[in-house]
């Protein structure tokens, strides 16, 4: 990118470019106007602050992350790979990524998204609506478009989040159900808050950048085995 970058800029009439960085908040946080000779080191510069700004998960691992909707409106991907530390690999971080999640469980596709359910092969559980919804057709077209048609196979799927965690916990190792990592946000654009499993806790307590907004309580379950359809 940037040997062609430099030749359009050699060759063509190119005064200024302007740079917007978001926040974690998917707001514009900063409009830069940069010279076209600063253009290059400016924009290291901003990324680095981009990367800074982005949206994260309170924690760096997790045994079980809850996404209750993924969908083109949260991401290209779906649900953002940044977020979720699926960027390289569609079922395990890379070495040196984060966070580490040992089962994605996606719950539903948003409205805005019309059926493309683009990134549902990055998940290893989802709810069997989210199967019902998907238009099959516009998903692998979009997938196999971007180079990514894992991105469009479909996980196991269940008719309730009960038997989806039933099926889950006993995937992630020797941990016992009681001190699992779960995190649950409503999407991956939406992380400012967080519903986690008390195995958490003690951390959450030393942390300055966190809040403790209510305390321990069982999942709400209804009848049918379902939590409420948003965190």
């Amino acid at each position: 990118m940037r040997s062609v970058a430099r030749e359009v800029l050699a060759k063509c009439r190119v005064v200024a470019g302007i740079g917007i960085v978001e926040n974690a908040y998917d707001q514009t946080a900063k409009i830069q106007a940069v010279a076209a000779d600063e253009l290059e080191e400016r924009e290291k510069e901003l990324l680095i602050l981009a990367k800074e700004w982005m949206p994260r998960l309170p924690f760096k691992t997790a045994d079980i992350l809850l996404l209750d909707q993924i969908g083109k409106n949260i991401s290209g991907s779906g649900m953002d790979t940044n977020v979720v530390g699926r960027k390289f690999n569609d079922h395990v971080a890379a070495d040196n990524e984060w966070p580490k999640i040992k089962r994605i469980v996606v719950r539903d596709l948003t409205d805005e998204t019309h059926g493309n359910a683009t990134g549902i092969g990055m998940a290893e559980f989802c709810r069997t609506r989210v199967v019902e919804k998907a238009n099959v057709k516009i998903t692998r077209i979009n997938c196999l478009t971007g180079g990514h048609p894992t991105a469009a196979m479909l996980p196991l799927d269940y008719a309730s989040d009960k038997e989806i965690l039933d099926a889950a916990f006993p995937t992630i190792g020797l941990t016992e159900p009681p001190q699992a990592k779960l995190m649950w946000v409503r999407n991956t654009l939406e992380v400012a808050e967080a519903e986690c499993s008390v195995a958490y806790l003690n951390e959450a307590r030393e942390r300055p950048d966190l809040t403790i907004l209510r305390q321990p309580r069982p999942l709400a379950f209804d009848a049918s085995g379902n939590l409420p359809d948003h965190v």
